[in-house]
């Protein structure tokens, strides 16, 4: 037993010298000064990661924006009509416009009226069935049918361009208003 105790003491006293070595200093120095590189390389590399995104992130903003801006440019160009009238001229036939689309209107609203008085007797138009009250024309589209004007805004501008190259051919077309028949029982 006295032998072993004195094998473990000869151990530990040699583990203590190899410890307090030279060999033992230089290569804990050495860990650390590479723990100390890796530290500072993982923290540069980690900061220009954020830099890239951020700079990702600026150029993702700056794209959007010149999008966005030739949206509207193009936008622009669109409500553009290209002609060489002047500013007077435009809105005077704009003014004739809406005159003449109220005058439809007045018409429409005269000849529905007449078409009820001078049917004499009970009518049922053709945008009602008494079976199915769901078919046939709603009074939002009656509504949009007495208001020509506001459904040719919305229309193509071609159409508009085509007009007043030809206006003789293509008024009919583009100005009838619906007819709204009758159904006599």
């Amino acid at each position: 037993q006295a032998r072993r105790a004195l094998r473990a003491l000869r151990g530990l006293v040699r583990l203590k010298s190899l410890v307090d070595g030279n060999a033992v200093k230089r290569q804990t120095a050495h860990t650390l000064h590479c723990t100390q590189t890796m530290a500072r390389v993982q923290t540069q590399i980690y900061s220009r990661r954020v830099k890239m995104e951020e700079e990702k992130q600026a150029l993702q903003r700056q794209l959007q924006l010149k999008h966005q801006r030739e949206l509207e440019k193009m936008k622009i160009d669109e409500d553009w009509d290209h002609s060489h009238q002047s500013k007077e001229q435009i809105e005077a036939s704009l003014m004739m416009k809406q005159e003449a689309a109220l005058r439809r209107e007045r018409a429409l609203a005269y000849a529905f009226s007449h078409q009820w008085k001078n049917s004499g007797r009970t009518v049922t138009p053709t945008f009602t069935d008494q079976g199915n009250p769901n078919w046939g024309w709603s009074w939002m589209e009656r509504w949009m049918s007495a208001r020509p004007w506001e459904n040719r805004v919305v229309a193509n501008k071609d159409k508009d361009a085509a007009l007043t190259k030809n206006p003789s051919t293509n008024a009919a077309r583009t100005f009838v208003p619906r007819a709204l028949s009758i159904q006599r029982p």
